[in-house]
């Protein structure tokens, strides 16, 4: 889509393609997980034929557009997700009956950061 439509003064495109999701789990020493390892469905989103940045120091327009995709799937889905930037970063996640919750700048997708994921990661079927 026209990232404009998703970040005021955007240009280029924004999209890509949904994907099973394949939990690297089984293949992990034991004890070891990810925040990803129970969500079956990914979405893979980036800036194309665009800039990433914009003039404003600091501003991402791809970490923007990415937000408000996020956003609008958890207004309107009652599933669980999270949204993962860089393929390690755990951004923000929506669980059904306790909503949105931001996390800290830094916070991983590694089991290590499991007490910042506060109970807005599914970790068990």
């Amino acid at each position: 889509m026209d990232t404009g439509t998703l970040v005021p003064d955007g240009s280029g495109q924004f999209g890509g393609p949904v994907l099973t999701h394949e939990s690297e789990r089984p293949y992990r020493p034991g004890g070891e997980f990810q925040a990803l390892d129970l969500y079956t469905v990914e979405i893979r989103l980036w800036q194309a034929h665009g800039p990433r940045g914009h003039r404003s120091p600091g501003r991402d327009i791809e970490a923007e557009a990415a937000a408000v995709i996020f956003d609008t799937l958890a207004k309107g889905i009652d599933n669980p997700m999270i949204h993962v930037s860089h393929t390690d970063k755990l951004v923000s996640a929506s669980m059904p009956g306790k909503g949105v919750h931001d996390f800290p700048t830094g916070t991983t997708i590694y089991d290590w950061d499991q007490e910042k994921w506060d109970g807005y990661v599914v970790l068990d079927e």
